[in-house]
């Protein structure tokens, strides 16, 4: 049909620019907030994060004062948006795995 071509969705890099970008804006969002949010979630007081290339990925390693001791959690994903989607997604199945931290 004429003019069908200009009803379709794009499918070029245009589009994964834009779903990139929503992401992005997202991830800061949460970012923006992660401390209230890991208190409210989990109890813990937010003290900070780092993330890193490793061998098979990255690796979040987030920190935190939980019961007055410092403690680390450990993240990984393939690239670092998924190590912070994975990091969202433990924090709301309450499934963080703290480890006291041997350099605090």
């Amino acid at each position: 049909m004429i003019g069908e071509e200009n009803n379709k969705p794009p499918t070029d890099a245009r589009t994964l620019a834009a779903k990139e970008k929503k992401e992005m804006h997202t991830l800061g969002l949460f970012l923006a907030g992660l401390g209230e949010e890991l208190g409210w979630l989990d109890g813990a007081a937010y003290t900070g994060h780092t993330i890193r290339l490793v061998d098979d990925g990255w690796l979040l390693v987030l920190r935190a004062n939980k019961n007055r001791s410092n403690v680390v959690c450990f993240i990984g994903g393939r690239d670092p948006l998924e190590c912070y989607r994975n990091l969202y997604w433990l924090m709301n199945k309450d499934a963080l795995g703290w480890r006291p931290d041997k350099y605090a």
